[in-house]
């Protein structure tokens, strides 16, 4: 039986999961030793809590729905990547972009121009600009930051990003709230006072102008990659999948930027943009699937891939990609049930009511 329902108890699973994630720096297992002491604090044995809990908090629509979006996505940049198109990008900026302040700003500008998706955004903005901000010494921290803080709060901003659907999802959950139209319109006044968002984007593009100066460990981080040419310290362990490196273009074809780049981010915000103002619903999953559909065939044509097999074989290592992104937000489900199921919500408004 639950002994911590409504109490300050209740907090705990989140608390552990956030102390663990600093001194580990694995969200994965922060995450699962959070959920887990959460079902026992349900008054589960956390065999059989831990099954209920995925049965049960994994099986709605919501994150069925964010999950395909984010197979797809993995898909379409494995596809990117096929068509050579990442490192065609790169010669195109390498031009332009010759001082390390140039390199951050353009790396900050492409994060906010690929706004449709969180995700998306740092795996394409990344191999992109990874071999121009290592040729100028930018630490990966540094590029870390920068992709993550434009990639991560403007789909937050804007009404027609997926992220725009999910939090008027959760919005529509709410028993005060009469329907997705107006949680919708909730989430739109809303923009104006996401202080984190706004705040998050322009420090971030302050700190790639160099205008704000860094300190702490990205400052060391900076000093080390300047001073020693190390871009990634010798400790450090990337997350980027080795499926997704391997992936390269066929020997002596090129990427082209109109085809395999343009045309795709194109379809993608056409439909996003279009189905919102048509008919008030943001079609993002039908847009990826669009652009994957599209890039595939170009991709079969131009002779980059002998077959369907061999595509099919790209987009599952594409899919392969994501998995660590899907497993985190899976586990950031069932964390947020668990805490729901102990009334952590209520116990906080009762605080500071």
């Amino acid at each position: 039986m639950a002994f911590a329902t409504g109490t300050i108890l209740a907090l705990l699973p989140v608390s552990i999961a956030l102390v663990l994630a600093f001194i580990t720096e694995d969200a994965t297992l922060s995450l699962f030793i959070g959920c887990l002491v959460g079902v026992v604090l349900l008054g589960a044995d956390p065999a059989t809590g831990m099954a209920q809990l995925f049965q049960t908090a994994l099986s709605g629509e919501f994150f069925v729905w964010i999950v395909m979006i984010e197979v797809f996505i993995g898909i379409l940049v494995a596809y990117f990547r096929k068509a050579g198109i990442t490192e065609r990008f790169a010669e195109v900026l390498s031009d332009s972009v010759d001082t390390p302040r140039k390199a951050e700003s353009t790396t900050w500008g492409i994060g906010l121009l690929i706004f449709f998706s969180d995700y998306f955004s740092p795996l394409l903005a990344g191999p992109v600009m990874r071999p121009i901000t290592d040729n100028h010494n930018v630490s990966r921290e540094k590029l870390a930051y920068l992709l993550d803080s434009a990639a991560a709060a403007v789909p937050t901003l804007l009404p027609i990003t997926g992220w725009a659907v999910f939090i008027a999802g959760l919005i529509a959950e709410q028993n005060a709230i009469a329907s997705e139209a107006e949680a919708m319109n909730i989430f739109i006044n809303s923009i104006v006072n996401n202080f984190y968002g706004w705040g998050s984007v322009l420090l971030a593009g302050l700190v790639a102008a160099h205008i704000v100066p860094i300190y702490g460990p990205m400052k060391q981080a900076e000093q080390r990659a300047r001073e020693t040419g190390k871009v990634i310290a010798d400790n450090a362990e990337p997350l980027q999948s080795v499926e997704l490196e391997e992936i390269e273009p066929p020997q002596g074809m090129t990427g082209n930027l109109l085809y395999h780049l343009l045309i795709p981010v194109a379809i993608i915000l056409t439909i996003t943009i279009g189905t919102f103002f048509v008919i008030g619903d943001t079609k993002i999953l039908a847009a990826f699937l669009t652009a994957v559909g599209y890039l595939g065939i170009v991709l079969r044509w131009q002779g980059y891939v002998d077959d369907l097999n061999e595509l099919v074989d790209i987009g599952i290592d594409g899919i392969k990609g994501v998995l660590p992104a899907i497993i985190i937000l899976a586990l950031a489900y069932c964390i947020n049930s668990v805490t729901t199921q102990l009334k952590a919500p209520e116990y906080v408004i009762s605080v500071v009511g």
